[in-house]
């Protein structure tokens, strides 16, 4: 790099172009920005769109921490906003708890993998938890995962506006559409099933 030749500017350091193939902070920020809007008009099997930020509730002394990511599930009608929400009570050592939920929004909005507006509220990830810990979930234990599936808790647990959905996991499990039209037909919103 050169130095700056007016007196005034003596010992300044004249800014220069960064050597090809080098990224600065600013250009890697608005690549991935870039990468993160294409990837959300994608309908790809399972695509995800990054909105990761960590989040917090309170259970009594406990701290639960938790995410909540978009994902895109194809059906045979359409393609369905999904969301899969990850929570620990311990530390990100500890077993981590796991939902795939699916978004009841009937008839879906046009482009619905990436306009479809669904996301968790903190009361819904508190009545995951709640379903969890009644269900199996081992927080304090260390490593693994502890999923809540569509195959084992579908017909005990379902949310105002998302029901259980293994589809992100298992390309043979039940169809999304089918399953929210059919949710749809039965009168929309559902109140939470509490059954054991």
């Amino acid at each position: 790099m050169m130095q700056v030749g007016h007196p005034r500017h003596a010992g300044r350091v004249a800014a220069t172009t960064p050597p090809a193939g080098m990224l600065t902070a600013r250009t890697r920020t608005h690549r991935t920005r870039t990468r993160t809007r294409r990837s959300s008009a994608a309908t790809g099997y399972g695509q995800h769109v990054a909105r990761n930020r960590l989040r917090t509730l309170r259970r009594g002394d406990q701290v639960i921490t938790w995410t909540a990511r978009i994902r895109h599930v194809p059906g045979s009608g359409d393609c369905h906003r999904g969301i899969r929400v990850r929570a620990w009570a311990a530390g990100k050592n500890s077993q981590a708890l796991e939902v795939d939920l699916l978004s009841t929004n009937w008839p879906a909005p046009p482009g619905a993998c990436a306009t479809d507006g669904a996301y968790p509220t903190s009361g819904d990830v508190r009545a995951i938890v709640d379903h969890a810990l009644a269900h199996g979930w081992e927080p304090g234990q260390r490593g693994g995962t502890f999923r809540l599936t569509e195959a084992e808790h579908a017909t005990t647990f379902e949310l105002t506006t998302f029901l259980l959905t293994d589809r992100l996991v298992d390309p043979g499990a039940p169809d999304p559409t089918a399953r929210v039209v059919e949710r749809s037909a039965l009168g929309g919103d559902a109140q939470r099933l509490t059954g054991a």
